[in-house]
């Protein structure tokens, strides 16, 4: 079965949340992440595979800008491919919507993410 990317919807929430429980020290809550559907300002990348999410990248655009707020994917599927696809597109998406830039804050030791 092939990789999927899409947008949030509201069933991929406690997936999310599952993901994001295993990625994070601080892990956004369960309300943040709902919240985030109902949010003008943001705009997810979501990686399936069927009902499956491997993974996703949260973003907010503003000013014609865009800024990644988070990106995860799920421990059995990291090494693969997932952010790397998710992150094409979302450049795609900021190219067609003419965004300026897209801004991501890593820490120094995150070679993975760098």
């Amino acid at each position: 079965m092939s990789l999927v990317i899409t947008g949030l919807r509201p069933e991929d929430i406690p997936q999310i949340y599952a993901i994001e429980q295993l990625s994070f020290e601080t892990p956004w809550s369960l309300r943040s992440l709902e919240e985030e559907l109902v949010n003008p300002f943001a705009r997810y990348f979501v990686c399936r595979q069927g009902d499956r999410v491997l993974g996703y990248v949260g973003t907010r655009v503003l000013v014609g800008e865009c800024h990644v707020a988070n990106v995860a994917v799920h421990p059995g599927w990291r090494r693969r491919g997932v952010a790397s696809l998710m992150m094409a597109a979302l450049v795609a998406y900021a190219q067609a919507e003419g965004l300026a830039f897209i801004t991501l804050e890593v820490r120094a030791s995150n070679q993975g993410a760098i």
